[in-house]
């Protein structure tokens, strides 16, 4: 690796100078390897992520899951992974709620739990993205208001 590092010296002191041109490296060295070095981390991160959950998916696998009643106290027997999703999903597709995801027997119970949830997704997702918008623009405008104002305040 070959660095090329310019110094301004003003009083030339070897000590001080020995310092300068260290400090100098030194941030070169960082500032060249930070992009390599933080995706190595990334790497090492991701992997051992990867690594856990791979162990935890394999226990869920191998041991099954037990549902837990609201206190988080198991209630029943284990069952395959495998069938807790199957019946989760047959759950939420078979249940029917209102327009605001509730279960009730005075309005009208229009869709699965699993549409609700994917209209509420999707509305989330839009409503976040116009308020990302709009906060844009609110900032562009306030610089430009605040430009113009400057400007006449000049004049």
């Amino acid at each position: 690796m070959k660095f090329n590092i310019t110094l301004e010296v003003s009083d030339y002191d070897q000590v001080d100078f020995t310092t300068q041109v260290l400090e100098a490296a030194t941030r070169k060295i960082i500032n060249d390897l930070k992009p390599e070095l933080k995706t190595q981390v990334q790497v090492v991160v991701e992997t051992a992520i990867a690594e856990q959950a791979a162990k935890e998916l394999d226990r869920a696998l191998a041991e099954g899951v037990k549902k837990t009643n609201s206190y988080g106290e198991e209630k029943g027997e284990a069952i395959p992974f495998r069938e807790f999703v199957l019946n989760t999903v047959k759950e939420n597709l078979a249940t029917r709620v209102d327009d605001k995801g509730r279960i009730t027997q005075y309005s009208d119970n229009s869709m699965s739990r699993i549409e609700y949830t994917i209209k509420a997704t999707v509305q989330k997702i839009v409503k976040d993205h116009f308020a990302s918008i709009n906060k844009d623009i609110k900032g562009k405008m306030s610089e430009q208001l605040r430009a113009a104002i400057d400007e006449q305040l000049k004049s």
